[in-house]
């Protein structure tokens, strides 16, 4: 799926390719995307309202995603972009550093 910020008109920045992985972690846990919609017009809102309050969305958070994949997603699909998981320059954690991380610890 498109980042909001993108379907706003901005220039793509790293941060797309972020929402992108939260829509992808999504479907890999729960089988089906974040967003849906029967045309792409709606899909669109539906993508725009989430990013505006994520709980506007009843696939945003689904019943059954464990927890920490639940906060995996919710930290990539977060708008603004600068504050996604990964998007270091903001100040947020690295990825390295999140609860769900296998990397080792430094």
């Amino acid at each position: 799926s498109v980042g909001p910020e993108v379907l706003l008109g901005e220039p793509p920045t790293c941060a797309c390719d972020l929402w992108a992985l939260g829509c992808l972690c999504h479907e890999a846990l729960v089988g089906a995307p974040p967003f849906a919609a029967p045309t792409q017009f709606m899909l669109m809102d539906a993508v725009l309202a989430a990013a505006d309050d994520p709980a506007a969305h009843p696939r945003a958070r689904p019943d059954g995603m464990s927890e920490a994949g639940a906060d995996l997603v919710a930290a990539l699909l977060v708008q603004p972009p600068s504050a996604r998981l990964g998007a270091e320059q903001a100040g947020r954690q690295p990825t390295s550093q999140h609860s769900c991380s296998l990397a080792p610890e430094r």
